[in-house]
């Protein structure tokens, strides 16, 4: 009885493995469609993502097999490629949606392997620029030497909070004195950018009207934004006169005319 009850366990036993042996291989749970939006080139991203499962296959199931691909990884790989931000999601039994998400870029920003990128109103490095002679939003520079390469999309070039703080000055800048910002320099603590995001403590903004302000990064921008409105409103008689305006200490300003 004893032995009659151990092959019925080895039968049962044999066939749980032959059914995870079939469900692993079989075409069923695979990957056959890849289904792609937002994205200019779907022919490359598919190219990308199906390289990437053969790279990191597990030697007990198939490359595509919808149980064990990595779909982080994925991502990871099209962010560093620069194709672009994505989201990466299995859709049983054997479909894969990849999504690119617009990013609405409020600055751009050449790095240290000279290739320019859209910055997103989050600090997030969104997409390849061209490099523009004219550029449509403010430019961002750093003002130590850049030393990170292999920038990837995705990465932060600072801090979400840097980026709301320009944000948010920048706009109501623009909306008080109607002049536009075309470039910012950025100023870290360190004497060289070794990591993003990087640490940035103050910053030049500069204006078309030729004129630039320092700020502290960690202030108030509609604080800091009033008080500009009302030293220019008491003090300077003309925009075209001023040559910059310095924000940076508390409860002072200070200014130079041409």
């Amino acid at each position: 009885m004893r032995a009659k009850k151990s092959i019925m366990v080895g039968v049962v036993a044999l066939l749980l493995l032959a059914g995870a042996g079939w469900g692993l291989w079989s075409s069923y749970f695979r990957v056959q469609t890849i289904t792609i939006e937002g994205a200019a080139d779907h022919q490359r991203v598919e190219m990308m993502v199906r390289k990437h499962f053969q790279e990191t296959r597990r030697w007990f199931a198939p490359a595509d097999s919808i149980f064990f691909i990595d779909t982080d990884g994925a991502r990871e790989s099209l962010q560093k490629e620069h194709i672009g931000i994505s989201e990466i999601t299995k859709q049983y039994p054997h479909t894969l949606r990849v999504v690119f998400r617009e990013q609405v870029a409020r600055f751009i920003w050449c790095g240290g392997d000279s290739s320019c990128y859209y910055i997103a109103h989050d600090g997030l490095i969104a997409a390849e620029a061209p490099q523009f002679s004219d550029a449509p939003l403010p430019l961002l520079t750093f003002s130590v030497p850049f030393a990170v390469f292999n920038i990837s999309l995705g990465q932060w070039i600072f801090e979400p909070s840097v980026a709301q703080f320009l944000v948010e000055f920048i706009a109501s800048t623009e909306r008080q004195f109607s002049v536009g910002v075309t470039a910012i320099e950025l100023q870290p603590r360190t004497k060289e950018v070794t990591a993003i995001p990087a640490d940035v403590m103050e910053a030049k903004i500069f204006t078309q009207d030729d004129w630039f302000i320092f700020v502290r990064i960690n202030d108030d921008a509609q604080r800091l934004a009033s008080d500009l409105a009302l030293l220019i409103k008491e003090k300077i008689p003309s925009l075209e006169k001023l040559a910059y305006i310095d924000l940076r200490f508390e409860n002072k300003a200070f200014y130079k005319l041409r």
